[in-house]
């Protein structure tokens, strides 16, 4: 049984004496996590990979859990139900471009071969031209004289480029810096996950925005009373926006060529200024005509949204 880990997920399956038996067609891990991204409100699109551990305790990593485990549970489960019709001898192989991470994770696929389907071309080259010596000159006849040479000329599997693991790299530092610093089980909604692409967007570096993280919490911590907690990384937005700035003046100084004299306050946003606009994006969101639905609501989230909208407006000025 072959099982191949492309855009599709297809299972084969083979008779001992080479003849296909049918097989299954499933969507690949690839279009599952795109789907995931495109079609939920503001998740992040994720590296898909093997976690460390199965539960996550931050969004990339309970994402990454899902696509990874959902997906390997689909693979054994289809495995277990084709291993009972052609029998629990039949050996099963994983290829394709995600066969490796998968393949060694499943209890029933037992080899990884990256080249199958081109020793698979190989072969049938080699046939087509002994069954036809005038087709080729001789000296153009396999090339491979083993799978050990032809493995030499394969392309090889490189690693992720750099690029996409700091772009994950950028999310999964903000959040945790946050959620370490505020302590308890809150994970980031929606709304502070699209504040974090503005961050990345407005070109912001993953130093400033954890400065910024450090700042905020350094002065809720320095306020005598504690009620409130800090339930969104909006609180932090200004001291983002001011340590920006201050890296920014470091790397390109001042024109008098001395220390900064800006201060903190004056930088970025002013809090009044944060909370007139996100009041006036909950009235937008409440005078809005949204249809009411069976199920999950849009009416009902944009309410919601409203009122964490005013909270952060309340928030921002404390």
């Amino acid at each position: 049984m072959i099982v191949d880990f492309g855009t599709a997920t297809t299972f084969d399956c083979v008779s001992a004496k080479g003849e296909y038996l049918g097989g299954v067609i499933c969507p690949g891990i690839g279009i599952s996590a795109d789907a995931l991204f495109q079609r939920t409100a503001r998740l992040p699109r994720v590296e898909i990979r093997k976690p460390a551990r199965v539960i996550g305790t931050n969004t990339v990593g309970s994402l990454q859990s899902g696509l990874y485990y959902g997906y390997l549970g689909l693979v054994d489960g289809i495995l277990e139900l084709l291993l009972e019709e052609l029998g629990k001898e039949t050996k099963v192989i994983a290829t394709g471009g995600l066969g490796p991470m998968i393949g060694t994770g499943s209890k029933y696929i037992k080899q990884v071969d990256d080249f199958l389907t081109l020793e698979g071309l190989r072969i049938i080259w080699e046939r087509n031209v002994a069954a036809r010596p005038g087709l080729v000159s001789k000296t153009a006849q396999s090339p491979y004289p083993d799978r050990r040479t032809a493995n030499q000329f394969l392309p090889r599997r490189v690693p992720p480029l750099s690029p996409v693991e700091n772009y994950f790299n950028y999310f999964t530092e903000i959040e945790e810096q946050f959620l370490r610093r505020r302590g308890g089980g809150l994970l980031l909604n929606t709304l502070d996950w699209a504040l974090i692409e503005t961050w990345k967007d407005a070109g912001i570096p993953l130093e400033a925005a954890l400065r910024g993280i450090d700042a905020a919490f350094d002065r809720y911590d320095a306020r005598p009373s504690k009620a409130k907690k800090v339930n969104s990384l909006a609180y932090c937005s200004q001291e983002v926006l001011a340590a920006a700035e201050d890296l920014k003046e470091a790397a390109v100084g001042t024109s008098a060529g001395g220390p900064s004299t800006k201060s903190p306050a004056a930088q970025g946003f002013e809090p009044a200024t944060i909370a007139t606009f996100l009041r006036h994006n909950a009235d937008l969101l409440e005078a809005a005509k949204l249809p009411r639905s069976a199920g999950v609501s849009i009416l009902t989230i944009a309410q919601e949204s409203a009122s964490t909208l005013r909270r952060l407006a309340g928030e921002s000025k404390a």
